[in-house]
């Protein structure tokens, strides 16, 4: 009786051993899993890729060979949407395309000679503030698409405008003597 004792003893170790084991790597894959979705969720989110007119810093001193600075709107279910200061701008660079405040004016100041478009605008606003504020076309603003209920306009000086990201901007446009308003709706 002695010898099956052991065996008893024996299997019944064998088996604790492969339950911790078991445990032991469904913890380990668990802990995996969390460490990597806190991890994806501190991540920056993707970045946006400027064109190379855009990825520059406007130099501190000389004269802009490009200065406008239109007016944009935008309105979400007919509420206005914040257009966030510094867009274009950090510590060390300001960008051709920029918005010093959040009054909704965008300043372009650049040193090259070549059109300026809304989209310009929003590839700088997602590389400032995220990838989702790069997306502006007929289809979607931001993350919200059109769909059966829902739609995107533009108008620009008050008149429907069917450009839409590929709308340029006017050199010499300002708030007072030459405004050019864009307001952007989604409702």
């Amino acid at each position: 009786m002695g010898h099956r004792d052991n065996t008893a003893v024996s299997e019944a170790r064998r088996r604790q051993r492969r339950f911790n084991l078991i445990v032991l790597a469904a913890t380990g894959i668990i802990v995996i899993l969390v460490f990597a979705y806190t991890f994806e969720s501190i991540l920056p989110p993707p970045s946006v890729v400027l064109p190379y007119y855009l990825d520059k810093c406007i130099p501190v001193a000389g004269d802009p060979v490009y200065v406008s600075y239109p007016a944009i709107q935008i309105l979400i279910s007919g509420q206005p949407y914040t257009i966030p200061a510094d867009i274009g701008v950090s510590r060390t660079c300001v960008r051709p395309i920029n918005t010093r405040g959040n009054t909704g004016v965008i300043h372009i100041d650049a040193f090259e000679e070549r059109l300026y478009t809304v989209q310009d605008f929003f590839l700088v606003w997602g590389a400032t503030y995220g990838s989702a504020y790069a997306i502006f076309n007929r289809n979607q603003l931001f993350l919200y698409k059109t769909d059966g209920q829902h739609n995107i306009t533009m108008t620009v000086n008050g008149q429907p405008n069917f450009a839409y990201e590929t709308q340029q901007f006017p050199t010499n446009a300002n708030v007072t003597s030459l405004p050019y308003n864009i307001i952007i709706s989604y409702g």
